[in-house]
């Protein structure tokens, strides 16, 4: 099984990404590294995180330092939709409305 970003994760690794680059080079390596982690591990054990049900019926998450990734499980790849803070509005991310 392999793993795929979609756009909004794209999105949320640029930002991160550049969050880090201004403030703290050193902890976003750290970060980055513990988000390769968690996505691989994903790829051999998709259904490691946890439900969301409350968000959406197909969405999982998996704690990541104070991130959460959030995915979907298909037959045959899981797709990474969201990486988000843990503290944060998650229904902002999912809801829009």
């Amino acid at each position: 099984m392999n793993f795929i970003l979609a756009p909004s994760a794209t999105r949320d690794l640029d930002q991160l990404s550049e969050y880090y680059f201004n403030t703290n080079v050193e902890a976003g390596e750290k970060l980055f590294t513990l988000l390769n982690q968690r996505f691989e591990q994903l790829t051999k054990f998709p259904h490691l995180g946890k439900p969301y049900p409350h968000l959406d019926p197909s969405i999982r998450g998996l704690i990541a330092g104070k991130h959460i990734i959030f995915y979907r499980v298909t037959q045959d790849q899981v797709e990474i939709v969201r990486i988000v803070q843990g503290q944060q509005d998650l229904n902002k991310f999912f809801n829009p409305n």
